[in-house]
């Protein structure tokens, strides 16, 4: 056996069972190599749910080509990258944790054991997501010159508090990043998104819809959303916050003036503490910045000496 690797086990702990689910769609080419990664894991995981979402290609046959009795393979008519991961999250629903990998990535041989330990050890978190190596079509990993590959180490090295970092950019990158407690995939499915920009201005009303609640009655999640929005407003790879605002003010213009009215009355200090907080800092500290700025500048051209 080689070293690092462990035995399969005949039987696991229900209550720390995994299971990978891997939607496919004509990647004949990838997907052996895809689920070979899933079971050179170092820890094992007990299921192995493929969907596939209508191939044409050999895609089902390389799958069953698979000797693995933790496989289960399904088959639908094609209807979108999410409905088959969807279909796949509710098979391994009896999983206390379900990894996403998508038919043409790799994991990581030490990619399950890491994430669920981490998973085991932080009760308050539902889903982990990490870094990634960007590969070629034949699995080599992208030199650290390659664009994408220094556009996703600008990304992750932009780390900041959650709400600000996920309106810079999608820094997980793709669904394979995804590992996460059963549950919380059952409660919060995959959407029919794809990066264009007016799905990205759809997620982010649907986003709002979906927050409204607590926009109303949490400071701290009104917080956050300005933390994030403030980021996503200046996203000029995904984002165009000018659409955004002229979409709100069709809203605001289809609604009677009487509703506006009423909406910005109605909003009490005492639920809504910002109305009573003290005013911005922006412009103190845009002071300060213009400042530290000409002195600089002063400096640089000799009219200020230390």
């Amino acid at each position: 056996m080689p070293a690092g690797r462990k035995r399969w086990p005949t039987r696991l702990d229900p209550e720390s069972s995994i299971a990978v689910v891997i939607p496919l769609f004509n990647h004949e080419r990838y997907v052996a190599a895809a689920i070979d990664s899933v079971r050179q894991q170092t820890r094992a995981v007990e299921n192995i749910v493929v969907v596939d979402d209508g191939s044409s290609d050999g895609s089902i046959d390389a799958v069953r080509g698979i000797d693995d009795a933790r496989i289960a393979l399904f088959m639908q008519t094609n209807a979108g990258a999410h409905a088959a991961l969807n279909r796949a999250i509710h098979e391994a629903r009896d999983s206390e944790f379900i990894a996403v990998l998508n038919s043409d990535d790799l994991y990581h041989p030490e990619r399950i054991e890491r994430c669920v330990a981490f998973l085991q050890a932080t009760p308050q978190a539902e889903v982990v997501c990490t870094n990634l190596g960007l590969i070629d079509d034949a699995g080599r990993e992208l030199d650290n010159a390659a664009p994408p590959a220094r556009w996703a180490r600008r990304v992750w090295a932009a780390r900041r508090e959650l709400p600000g970092w996920l309106g810079i950019a999608n820094f997980a990158r793709t669904s394979s990043n995804i590992v996460a407690r059963s549950r919380w995939l059952h409660d919060h499915p995959f959407r029919a998104y794809r990066y264009v920009r007016r799905e990205v201005l759809q997620m982010n009303f649907d986003l709002l819809r979906e927050l409204a609640p607590k926009l109303k009655n949490s400071p701290e999640t009104r917080r956050d959303y300005a933390q994030y929005f403030r980021s996503l407003a200046g996203n000029y790879a995904d984002f165009r916050a000018e659409l955004f605002f002229f979409a709100i003010s069709r809203l605001v213009e289809e609604s009677s003036p009487e509703i506006v009215l009423s909406l910005v009355r109605d909003l009490d200090a005492g639920a809504f503490p910002e109305l009573t907080q003290p005013s911005s800092k922006v412009l103190k500290d845009a002071n300060k910045l213009n400042k530290s700025t000409w002195v600089r500048i002063g400096r640089s051209v000799g009219f200020i000496r230390e």
